[in-house]
C-alpha cells in the first residue's frame, strides 16, 4: 500500500487507542471484538462492501439503514484479533482506501475494555 497524508494521524490515533486500553484494560493483549464503521448514502455501496469484508473473513454486524442524519446507511463489520499498533494502522489505512473505491466513509474502529 502507498502512504497516504492520513497516515501519521492514524498512527497518533491508533497510538492513543492501544495506550487507552493498556491503561484500563486487565489484559491488553487479549484476543478481542473490534468493529470497524463505515458510512454512505448509496446502499449499493454499502452492500458492495459488505459483500467484499466477507470476502475477507469479516462477520457483518449491521448493514442497512442509518438513523444519522448525515449518512443513510451504515456497516458495522466485526474482526476478532489482538490490536497491535502496526496491524491497526495497516487495517486503517487499508480501510480508508477500500472505502474509496466504494464510496464510502470509513470512520474508525473500537472495542470493548475490561479493567
Amino acid at each position: 500500500m502507498k502512504e497516504s497524508p492520513m497516515d501519521p494521524i492514524i498512527t497518533n490515533i491508533n497510538r492513543e487507542i492501544l495506550e487507552f486500553i493498556e491503561q484500563l484494560d486487565s489484559d491488553p493483549d487479549v484476543e478481542r471484538i473490534i468493529t470497524f464503521w463505515f458510512y454512505s448514502n448509496s446502499e449499493e455501496n454499502i452492500y458492495r462492501l459488505a459483500h467484499h469484508l466477507q470476502e475477507l473473513s469479516m462477520k457483518i454486524g449491521y448493514c442497512g439503514k442509518s438513523c444519522s442524519d448525515t449518512h443513510k446507511y451504515i456497516l458495522i463489520s466485526i474482526k476478532r484479533l489482538r490490536p497491535k499498533i502496526e496491524m491497526m494502522n495497516n487495517l486503517c489505512t487499508y480501510f480508508n482506501e477500500i472505502a474509496g473505491r466504494y464510496d464510502v466513509a470509513y470512520d474508525g474502529w473500537e472495542t470493548q475494555v475490561e479493567p
